[in-house]
């Protein structure tokens, strides 16, 4: 009877690990169903002054769904153009005056008209923002962070894209890894640029990543020019979110 009940064991050892196989024919498609729907593109107008004339230009960055009532994480750079433009200009470049983004909308594909949504707070150092839908449908899919885990150095990590407006904004995986921690200015994980949300290969939420700029531009061809990201792990973006929460009016 032992030999029977100890293949049965393996068996049921083999299908758990091929539920969770990093095999890309079966993880990318299980990924796009459970997470892509979470995925949204968040459209702002940045407004700033040149030789003295106010000037409004459109632009779009991803954003994720992380509640049934409409929070959306993003990039805290969206909502401090000054700054992002200094970290890849430099301090001694000149920028135009008084850049700021407003008018927040957040479309989602396959569901017609841009929702209006307005900023709930941010977190400069971790360099994310949250912002929240007005009128949330009732049916709204979310990635939800009370799964989220620490990440592990090494490990595949993956975030969903949309393409643009002339492919209906249809989904799409990138692949990433962890590749190293940093300590400032919070505790983090090192990934390939990325200003998305991280998954394992178990479907679980890694984090979010910031995307950041090191170095001379102009000098990228020496090597004196870095793009990386640093990913604020799961359960710390858990916490900041659930903190971030209080400041809903």
């Amino acid at each position: 009877m032992g030999r029977p009940i100890f293949a049965v064991f393996l068996l049921l050892i083999t299908l758990v690990g091929s539920a969770r196989s990093t095999d890309p024919t079966t993880l990318f498609p299980q990924l796009l169903e459970s997470q892509s729907g979470a995925h949204v593109i968040v459209d702002f107008v940045l407004n700033f002054d040149a030789g003295g004339s106010p000037q409004r230009i459109q632009g779009s960055v991803d954003g994720v769904v992380i509640s049934a009532d409409g929070l959306v994480l993003l990039a805290a750079a969206v909502l401090n153009p000054t700054d992002l433009f200094r970290q890849i200009s430099g301090e001694g470049s000149s920028m135009p005056n008084n850049m700021r983004s407003n008018e927040f909308r957040v479309r989602m594909p396959g569901r017609g008209e841009p929702l209006r949504a307005t900023v709930v707070t941010q977190d400069t150092d971790a360099g994310i923002a949250w912002i929240k839908l007005g009128n949330p449908p009732k049916d709204l899919r979310f990635v939800d962070l009370r799964r989220a885990r620490e990440p592990k150095i090494g490990e595949p990590a993956y975030s969903i894209g949309l393409v643009g407006e002339n492919n209906a904004f249809a989904p799409f995986i990138e692949e990433n890894r962890v590749m190293g921690r940093v300590e400032v200015p919070f505790s983090g994980y090192i990934v390939s640029p990325a200003a998305r949300i991280l998954f394992g290969s178990d479907g679980r939420p890694l984090g979010y990543g910031v995307i950041r700029y090191a170095g001379m531009p102009n000098m990228a061809a020496m090597g004196a020019f870095k793009s990386f990201a640093v990913m604020v792990p799961g359960p710390r973006l858990q916490e900041l979110t659930l903190r971030a929460r209080t400041q809903i009016k």
